[in-house]
């Protein structure tokens, strides 16, 4: 059986009329545009961070959400009240099926493209009418959410890439 593995998602099953399209609000309830004050009230054992870029993060370790274990999930969140618009997650590889199967459910059929830098292989990618972009790669068990706002952070994603950190893209 299929680990269905994002439930603490907020995706609704059909459209948001608003986008016309599939939409993700949130990740492990926190919604994209939440303050990073509230998020840490929400998660208190939750490690703030400076990203590369210079972002306030909040990052998890070994946290559960819905049937998967996350070994690490980094919040980033735009400074001047922009809120949270980046997740970075890693994940035992073993429940990338779950994910994936998921994630297809909920928002359709995903492109394929080839990895980039040192994590080669074929991501997942939903590129959704509200401008939220998901990667997951399910071989290294790695899942990355730019939020609706947060295109400016995905140069974050390539900077701890290049600092050989653990959120790569």
């Amino acid at each position: 059986m299929l680990v269905m593995a994002l439930c603490a998602c907020s995706i609704p099953t059909g459209f948001d009329p608003l986008s016309r399209g599939p939409h993700l609000g949130s990740f492990m309830g926190v919604s994209f545009g939440d303050q990073l004050s509230d998020v840490a009230a929400r998660f208190p054992q939750a490690v703030p961070e400076t990203s590369p870029f210079g972002a306030e993060t909040l990052r998890l370790s070994d946290v559960r959400s819905g049937n998967v274990t996350y070994k690490t999930v980094v919040f980033e969140f735009l400074w001047h009240g922009g809120g949270m618009q980046l997740v970075m997650a890693r994940f035992a590889p073993s429940y990338g099926t779950g994910i994936a199967a998921d994630f297809t459910q909920r928002l359709g059929t995903p492109g394929l493209s080839e990895s980039t830098g040192p994590h080669h292989g074929v991501e997942a990618q939903w590129h959704l009418p509200d401008g939220t972009n998901i990667s997951l790669n399910t071989a290294i068990g790695r899942l990355v959410i730019v939020g609706p706002s947060g295109k400016i952070l995905s140069d974050d994603i390539r900077m701890r890439e290049e600092k050989g950190e653990e959120f790569a893209s």
